[in-house]
């Protein structure tokens, strides 16, 4: 199953057998409370809000919004936020974070503490989830903001990371474009090297629950039409489910352009013991709670039960 829009994520999630608790580390913006109260509405998730107290609670009143006093964890500063928001998740008591107001290294380096972080094997991915006009259905891609420029390994961890979400939210098989800049191996290149060892990966079953197709270029990736043109035959091409960009630039920039073009675009890490939503300070409200709803999705049932 493949989702056709960010709508159909939200309504996915709003069927989900049980409801996800979500910290919300540094709860003293506006926006981010408006998001979280809405999913709160609507049976997403159960709120604990983190950060200033005095301030969540200004927000609060003056929003007209009603919420359990021991929901509101206080603290001092942003590093004391961060720490608690950790602590939530390691009581049991959080099944995934959202970014509030807390800036994101903060947060990505409480996490990564080896003591009393969240890192659950090492490695910390980023992944988005676009609707992109002109593309029939959600598109996945990785990474535009942790890795600077992604070892093989690290690249069969984020597809192995990415994929085991899918699965998660319903889908059976992945179709994952390792992207190049074109279609023909250049064992020169390492991004391409490293495409077509990721295919034969995939081929036995080292990479499983997938088809990954590389090296292969955008075009192809998204267009059908294209790949007939060039007579590539792969069912990946025109049907790519994931993106795995080579570095953090060209994600990056694929993510700024397609978000100029008008796309509705949602983001995460990955790689912690629970997803964690990432919202910039200033993004929507809707945005916001699209964000919230989708990692509400990432959440396992079983788990749960």
């Amino acid at each position: 199953m493949a989702f056709k829009s960010i709508h159909e994520l939200l309504l996915y999630a709003k069927k989900k057998r049980s409801i996800c608790t979500v910290a919300v580390a540094g709860a003293t913006e506006e926006h981010a409370l408006l998001a979280v109260m809405k999913a709160r509405e609507e049976g997403i998730v159960h709120p604990l809000l983190v950060g200033d107290k005095g301030k969540i609670t200004k927000f609060l009143k003056e929003m007209n919004i009603q919420i359990e006093d021991d929901a509101i964890y206080d603290a001092k500063d942003d590093a004391e936020t961060a720490w608690q928001t950790i602590q939530l998740v390691r009581l049991g008591k959080a099944d995934l974070i959202m970014k509030g107001s807390l800036n994101t290294s903060v947060l990505l380096r409480a996490v990564l503490d080896k003591e009393e972080g969240l890192q659950n094997d090492g490695m910390i991915t980023t992944m988005a989830l676009a609707e992109v006009p002109g593309y029939h259905k959600v598109l996945c891609f990785s990474d535009g903001g942790v890795i600077p420029y992604p070892t093989l390994n690290q690249k069969k961890k984020q597809i192995q990371l990415v994929t085991q979400v899918c699965h998660t939210m319903g889908y059976r098989e992945v179709n994952v474009a390792v992207i190049c800049a074109n279609e023909m191996l250049n064992p020169k290149l390492v991004e391409s090297a490293d495409a077509a060892e990721l295919k034969k990966m995939n081929q036995i079953n080292e990479i499983d629950g997938c088809i990954v197709e590389g090296p292969i270029s955008l075009d192809i990736a998204l267009n059908a039409e294209v790949a007939k043109g060039k007579k590539f035959e792969s069912p990946v091409a025109g049907e790519a489910d994931m993106l795995l960009f080579p570095n953090i630039v060209s994600a990056n920039v694929y993510a700024k352009a397609i978000d100029m073009a008008g796309a509705k675009i949602v983001s995460f890490l990955l790689g912690a013991e629970v997803p964690i939503a990432l919202t910039s300070r200033t993004t929507t409200v809707e945005n916001k709670f699209n964000t919230l709803a989708v990692a509400a999705a990432m959440i396992d049932d079983r788990k749960k039960v």
